[in-house]
């Protein structure tokens, strides 16, 4: 349901940028509304649906490690990233744009960094003693 969301906001944009460039010339925001829903689609498929279809190839396999099922600060993540993208497409010169999006940010950091701060096999260079 999700995905068929962001399927249809992404027709919208479509739809509202050719009438925009026939209308206005200016197409800066139904071009900063696809581009939200494309990375929301992105968000919603990597996050939920990939690691889902993973988890029941690894059941069936017989995998010891399955991945994490989807929680509470799945949710959260993805609705403050939801508000950072439709804040940026209204108003992507504004602090509060920033001020959300930056909330977006923290709350996606558990999943960039499983283990914050102590994750040395993630970084390139070797870690001093």
């Amino acid at each position: 349901m999700k995905v068929l969301g962001g399927l249809l906001d992404l027709a919208s944009a479509n739809a509202f940028f050719h009438l925009a460039m026939l209308c206005w010339g200016d197409v800066a925001w139904p071009s900063r509304l696809a581009t939200g829903a494309n990375l929301m689609l992105i968000m919603i498929v990597g996050g939920r649906i990939l690691p889902y279809s993973t988890g029941k190839w690894l059941q069936q396999q017989g995998g010891a490690k399955l991945p994490a099922p989807y929680g509470w600060l799945d949710r959260v993540a993805l609705l403050f990233a939801l508000m950072a993208l439709l804040a940026w497409t209204a108003q992507p010169h504004n602090r509060l744009t920033a001020l959300v999006c930056g909330a977006a940010a923290i709350l996606f950091w558990p999943f960039i960094w499983p283990t914050p701060l102590s994750c040395s096999a993630c970084l390139p260079w070797p870690r001093s003693p």
